[in-house]
């Protein structure tokens, strides 16, 4: 069987990375438990990341672009009119229904960063560029279909990842006192057409 690239074996020491601390919690989860769900020694994942701080920013920087190519893709100036609310919509009620794991870790990481200042400012880079890349295809969007934004387009990008955030803490803690219906509706109000 041929050995794995250096590059697969780093994606998936980022990827059992993003699992295991979603699990267990960044402060709780050992270079151990990472190895063993990536199905290697503790040298491997020692050989692509020089420890626990520089994996949780590998972990920051993958998922923010995952965030950034999916929010940009709704923005698609080809959706028909009225259809931008609804792909958004169904793109973060699929991301907080489904990929409970994905909302459990950026919970982890904001919750995380707020208490070490390295990753805080592992995490601020990623996330501005996930926000510049949603107001980059928002004004897009606009502009190709003639809408105006209520407010500027890096406040609504902000805005949006604000109300995505709440939304999906609020469904892990309280599933049922909310609905994608509430999320329509604070999306209505943000978005133009």
């Amino acid at each position: 069987m041929p050995r794995e690239t250096r590059a697969r074996v780093r994606q998936r020491v980022v990827e059992a990375a993003a699992e295991v601390f979603a699990e267990k919690g960044i402060a709780a989860a050992r270079v151990e438990d990472v190895a063993a769900a990536a199905g290697f020694t503790r040298g491997a994942v020692y050989s692509n990341f020089a420890g626990k701080p520089d994996l949780v920013a590998a972990v920051v920087a993958d998922a923010a672009a995952r965030l950034a190519v999916s929010g940009a893709a709704v923005f698609d100036p080809a959706h028909p009119p009225g259809a931008v609310r609804a792909a958004l919509t169904a793109l973060v009620v699929d991301r907080v229904e489904h990929h409970t794991r994905d909302s459990r870790l950026a919970l982890e990481l904001l919750a995380h960063a707020t208490r070490d200042e390295r990753l805080r400012a592992g995490v601020l880079e990623p996330r501005r560029r996930s926000r510049g890349a949603i107001a980059e295809a928002l004004t897009r969007y606009c502009a190709a279909r003639g809408l105006d934004l209520p407010l500027p387009a890096d406040v609504v990008a902000t805005t949006l990842v604000a109300v995505v955030d709440s939304y999906a803490t609020e469904r892990l803690v309280d599933p049922a006192g909310t609905d994608p219906d509430t999320l329509r509706r604070a999306l209505d109000a943000l978005l133009p057409g």
